[in-house]
């Protein structure tokens, strides 16, 4: 970290806590296992890495109890320590983006959205050094060997719930075990006593001896903790006695047996809450209206058991969704936001679901449940929740991205997992590839890759080669391969795109194929051969206004592309008059307020700047920011635009407002964009370039290194931008007379631009001569 540029906003608070654990249920029974957590943890003494009793693990079957148990544990106060995290442990993914967030949160020098074992290793080495006492529970592991090389070390305790009775032989040596099962006959009777006196203490009415046969109850539900919830929820909603329960429990039993025994699970567990919660629906129904609470529940069972977010359930796809189930169909029947948290409310009251409004708006149903629910549902109602959510999710994507995440990911992992024919009914679903953007868009560069790679190829196999769906998914597996900088496997992907064109296609003017050969000239001018780059875009921006229209998003981009390519071969002359009439079009076209339009005078600023008429460029910048700053000054765009700005005070020789004006923006960056967004990591790196100019090598330096550790783990080391950075310290070292130093970061450099760019490329050509200047600084001995 480099001065005071890079303090969080606000310092850490200890004692610390981060992740959302589930509320304690209503009347919670305390657990003898409990005892047996701490006593494991107390022969750890502070301990420092795996040994005898490093972790917990406590495993029992569904329904018993673990993640409410796990979570008193989190919460006791008692357990002194400093740092509490609460990880949703369903896949490595949400394991990594809890990491990211803790440390973010803590101010651990680790990138926000890192996906990379690479990137989560830093958090973990702060566990594993810290003097502070930390706590991390791993709730409902499912594949502990996903988990690998994430299992946490140090001074703290490790808490994992699951329920695969194998899983401390495959985590390995030093976890010990704790078994949960259902509860005694007196837990389950203080449960039962205890949810009746809470429901008086607060003032609701019971039935007259409403214990009767309490006991028989219980043992009844088999003692399921589960299965106990929703048979008092019903007790206290009908306000009848416990003796009432049991004979509408046995009535309601018989007749599932007999009515639908092919869909009666063999499971004895999940067999008594098929019942239980047959019958705290039927209370919901009675309750809400026009099958919505069977809508509701249909909506929940298909989410990831460790929750979703509400604005899943108020989307439209799903308010849609829900209004059908009136018939007919009516404007009054329409079902409303206010209506579904009403509904949610009245469910969780049912113990039907979880309905947590605070501090993150979550909604969970319990994997038994889930099961009973999809059970009696019928597959055309099953499949139309599905899509109904798949549908959900990808509208909310964007508003939700920055807050959840690692919930959106999750619940479009459980959705592939278990509903994989319905998401790909019709082609591909919308939610796999808005998944794989938001990786892209959040840094997450190696995961977008792999799900990409993972996408295309399920795509080419089941629609084949050139759907467009397979076209989509291949074109996202390029732009993730080049955002990584790995321009060469780009490259292959779209030529092997094109050939697949060239081979069906009669003729080549076809909007798809000349949008394939469009992200090819990109990756062209990336590596530099613009020779190669600026006749196939000149090509598609005579072609492509025919197919699709001058004012079509794909032509201006074409359009674009080609001045990017004039002004990266060094013909400014001819890439700013095109993005000049660019943006006259847009302008009497939209107007001067319109996103495209600033695009377009934010893209002749730049070609402005970069053929010296920078004065018309700042002012252009300018009014960018002007335009922008009506979205607030945290919004990415309102962000990226004040950056602008100071790169072109920068190149204006206002050194000073551009150092203030880049300090400004780079903590906003890091505070609302992260501490790696690439968008970040070009702040800092321009920030860096002022200090130098202003002649404050030193700071530059220390901000331009730190910057450079953080692209080799974000971008990779051979990515364009990190071989730019690398490029610019080594010659501020060579400022500071570092020689050795400058040789060094030459010379790798050197070898990277070789392997990226060819050792033909004008850059080595140029870097070749740095090299040799640094060398012949050195003396005899390799010594200035």
């Amino acid at each position: 970290m480099a001065g005071n540029l890079v303090l969080p906003a606000r310092p850490v608070t200890w004692p610390a806590m981060i992740g959302i654990p589930p509320r304690p249920a209503a009347g919670f029974q305390p657990r003898i296992q409990a005892e047996d957590i701490h006593r494991h943890w107390k022969t750890r003494n502070g301990a420092r890495g795996p040994g005898p009793d490093w972790a917990v693990l406590l495993s029992g079957p569904p329904g018993v109890g673990k993640t409410q148990l796990a979570a008193s544990v989190f919460q006791d106060p008692a357990m002194g320590v400093d740092l509490r995290l609460w990880v949703r442990a369903e896949s490595r993914t949400s394991v990594v983006a809890a990491f990211a967030e803790a440390a973010d949160r803590v101010q651990v020098p680790v990138p926000d959205d890192a996906d990379d074992d690479k990137k989560v290793a830093a958090f973990l080495n702060w566990l594993s050094t810290t003097e502070r006492i930390w706590l991390v529970v791993f709730d409902n592991v499912s594949d502990p060997a996903q988990l690998a090389g994430l299992w946490p070390t140090g001074p703290g305790r490790v808490l994992i719930t699951t329920y695969r009775q194998d899983a401390a032989l495959v985590i390995g040596n030093g976890v010990s075990q704790v078994r949960l099962g259902v509860f005694t006959p007196e837990e389950a009777q203080g449960y039962i006593e205890r949810r009746i006196q809470d429901a008086t203490r607060n003032g609701l009415h019971t039935a007259s001896n409403v214990l009767d046969e309490a006991d028989g109850l219980a043992n009844d539900l088999g003692f399921l903790p589960v299965a106990l919830a929703q048979a008092v929820s019903v007790v206290l909603y009908q306000v009848i006695r416990c003796s009432d329960y049991r004979v509408d429990f046995a009535h309601r039993a018989n007749s599932l047996s007999e009515l639908f025994p092919e869909r009666l699970p063999a499971d004895e567990y999940e067999r008594t809450v098929a019942t239980t919660w047959s019958l705290a629906m039927e209370q919901a129904n009675t309750h809400l209206p026009n099958g919505l609470a069977s809508r509701m529940v249909q909506l929940a069972a298909a989410t990831n058991p460790a929750g979703a977010p509400e604005a899943v359930f108020l989307a439209e796809p799903s308010l849609a969704f829900l209004s059908a189930a009136s018939q007919p169909s009516s404007p009054e029947s329409e079902v409303s936001a206010a209506q579904v948290r009403s509904a949610l409310r009245d469910l969780h009251s049912l113990s039907l679901l979880e309905h947590q409004p605070i501090p993150l708006a979550i909604v969970r149903m319990h994997t038994l449940t889930q099961r009973a629910v999809n059970e009696s549902t019928t597959a055309s109602m099953s499949e139309t929740a599905v899509l109904a959510l798949a549908d959900s999710l990808s509208v909310i994507w964007p508003a939700q991205q920055r807050e959840n995440l690692a919930s959106l990911l999750a619940n479009t992992e459980h959705l592939i997992a278990e509903f994989d024919d319905v998401l790909w009914k019709d082609g591909a679903h919308d939610v796999l590839f808005t998944a794989g953007i938001s990786m892209l868009e959040t840094g997450m560069v190696a995961a977008a890759i792999r799900h990409f790679e993972w996408l295309s190829k399920l795509s080419r196999d089941r629609l084949g080669h050139l759907h467009p769906d397979t076209v989509v998914g291949r074109s996202d597996l390029a732009r993730a391969y080049k955002d990584a900088g790995k321009l060469a496997e780009a490259i292959e992907v779209l030529r092997q795109l094109e050939a697949d064109y060239k081979r069906q296609l009669t003729q080549t003017n076809n909007a798809d194929f000349l949008r394939v050969q469009g992200n090819l000239a990109t990756c062209y001018q990336e590596l530099g051969q613009t020779s190669t780059a600026i006749p196939m875009l000149e090509n598609i921006a005579k072609v492509l206004p025919n197919l699709l229209g001058k004012n079509h998003p794909d032509v201006i981009a074409t359009r674009n592309n080609l001045a990017a390519a004039f002004l990266r071969s060094g013909q400014s002359e001819r890439a700013v008059p095109l993005l000049e009439g660019i943006l006259k079009e847009q302008e009497d076209r939209l107007g001067k307020e319109e996103p495209t339009v600033i695009d377009a005078r934010n893209n002749l600023a730049g070609a402005l700047l970069g053929s010296g008429a920078v004065a018309q460029a700042v002012e252009l910048f300018e009014q960018s920011v002007a335009d922008e700053s009506v979205r607030g000054s945290a919004h990415p765009r309102s962000l990226a635009a004040r950056s602008n700005l100071g790169h072109a005070y920068l190149k204006s020789g206002m050194i000073r407002s551009a150092v203030r004006l880049l300090r400004n923006v780079l903590e906003d960056m890091e505070n609302f964009l992260g501490s790696d967004h690439p968008s970040t990591l070009n702040t800092r790196n321009t920030l860096a370039g002022a200090y130098f100019t202003l002649g404050d090598v030193n700071h530059g330096i220390r901000l331009m290194e730190d910057n450079l550790k953080r692209q080799e783990e974000v971008l990779g080391k051979k990515h364009p931008n990190t071989l730019g950075t690398r490029h610019n310290l080594a010659g501020a070292h060579l400022t500071k007379q570092h020689v050795a130093l400058a040789v060094k970061l030459f010379t790798q450099s050197l070898a990277d631009m070789e392997e990226v760019f060819g050792e033909g490329h004008p850059r080595c050509a140029e870097e070749r001569k740095n090299l040799a200047y640094a060398k012949s600084l050195l003396g005899p001995s390799g010594i200035v």
